[in-house]
């Protein structure tokens, strides 16, 4: 192992592991205590000390790096400090393969660290570096059981679909009334639809009538908060699935509620029954629902006999790796997949939109999206709706000064 301080850095494929300094920090106000580079050819260990109290410490623009190709552990926020070419989120190396992230394998030495002095500003800076490169060897060694030259490609493409759109909503924050919060899309879930939680807030699920939407307003003078909603995504999202399109003209629960003969919020609950329940036998004669079953019932049989089906994109969703699977579950798995795979590539095309102009997207939630819009570019707003219906999935779009308010 070597401390490098100072030079260029070149190598052909390496594995790169930061090592945060504080744990309560979002990664876009944080720094590194130190960067462990691993040649995976050669085996050569490099170490780059940038905070810890340990000797050799350096700054990151005192080094260049030239690699080949980088596999980082946690690219997302990797991508806040340093920005390198042909580099690749380590986690989905594994994720792709048995649907689990990597451990973080912390040692009793960080345990007692972070239980002892929770409160210290940077407590990673005192642990020595000698405990971080044995947590990080561990991870390392996970992540080489999972590296297969025959499997990258498929990284490669969920790397650009997943981690690059969602590193842009995080670090465009979203303004409170106390200044910048930000969130902390986590993709390495059941599904692969990202949860959305930083400390202690689960920005996935902000309640409407509780009040904890209330803080969040424009960080523009006379700019306006707007969200997107898609009308019955996931009625709508089945329908393609299944053949059945549900008109554009005319709301999809509406539609739906027309097929059962009752009111729209009865329509609801009953939808809501029939696509994560099972259908029911009072409602198998209607034609949506009837191919709906004999879609789960296809599906569960393609899942038993060849071991997985794939989402949209690709993604294998395997037997194997799911405990308590039923027919009903993995239906709902591939529909909450589906559903981000078109999510991420509708929120893709957002950013490349926005990329030259002031207005931000600042919050993905399933079936929403939450833009913060500079006052001189309320003219896009049409523009970005068009851009966000281009698979054909209608929304309503809401606008207010705070987002507890928006109309």
């Amino acid at each position: 192992m070597e401390y490098i301080s100072s030079g260029k850095i070149k190598m052909e494929i390496v594995y790169i592991h930061p090592i945060w300094a504080d744990i309560h920090s979002h990664y876009v106000s944080n720094n590194f205590t130190l960067l462990y580079i691993y040649d995976i050819q050669s085996g050569k260990e490099l170490v780059v000390n940038i905070g810890n109290i340990d000797h050799h410490t350096t700054q990151i623009n005192h080094l260049t790096f030239d690699f080949k190709e980088a596999y980082i552990y946690d690219k997302k926020s990797f991508l806040n400090l340093i920005q390198l070419p042909n580099t690749y989120d380590a986690g989905l190396v594994k994720y792709l393969q048995v649907n689990e992230p990597l451990n973080t394998n912390q040692t009793p030495c960080h345990s007692f660290f972070h239980r002892k002095f929770h409160k210290v500003r940077n407590v990673n800076n005192l642990i020595p570096t000698v405990k971080h490169i044995e947590s990080i060897r561990k991870t390392r060694d996970e992540f080489l059981q999972y590296y297969d030259v025959e499997t990258i490609g498929h990284v490669k493409k969920f790397d650009n679909f997943y981690i690059e759109p969602l590193h842009q909503i995080e670090k465009n924050g979203i303004y409170t009334q106390n200044g910048y919060e930000y969130t902390q899309y986590n993709i390495y879930t059941t599904t692969s639809r990202p949860s959305n939680t930083f400390n202690g807030v689960n920005y996935a699920a902000l309640n409407k009538e509780d009040g904890s939407r209330d803080r969040f307003i424009s960080r523009f003078d006379g700019g306006k908060l707007v969200q997107f909603d898609y009308d019955a995504y996931h009625p709508r999202i089945i329908g393609r699935l299944i053949g059945e399109t549900i008109p554009n003209d005319v709301s999809g629960h509406d539609f739906l509620a027309n097929l059962y003969g009752v009111s729209r919020k009865e329509a609801k609950g009953i939808t809501f029954r029939q696509l994560y329940g099972g259908v029911q036998d009072e409602y198998i004669h209607i034609p949506f629902f009837k191919k709906v079953s004999h879609f789960i019932d296809l599906l569960w049989n393609d899942f038993t006999q060849n071991g997985f089906v794939k989402t949209p994109m690709g993604r294998k969703l395997k037997n194997g790796n799911f405990k308590n699977i039923n027919r009903n579950k993995l239906f709902n798995y591939l529909l909450q997949a589906t559903e981000t795979e078109l999510n991420m590539k509708s929120i893709s095309k957002l950013n490349t939109y926005l990329s030259d102009k002031k207005t931000k997207l600042v919050l993905y939630t399933y079936d929403s999206y939450l833009l913060d819009v500079h006052p001189t570019e309320i003219d896009l707003l049409n523009d970005i709706k068009i851009l966000i219906e281009k698979d054909g999935f209608i929304s309503k779009m809401e606008m207010g000064d705070i987002y507890s308010d928006i109309k």
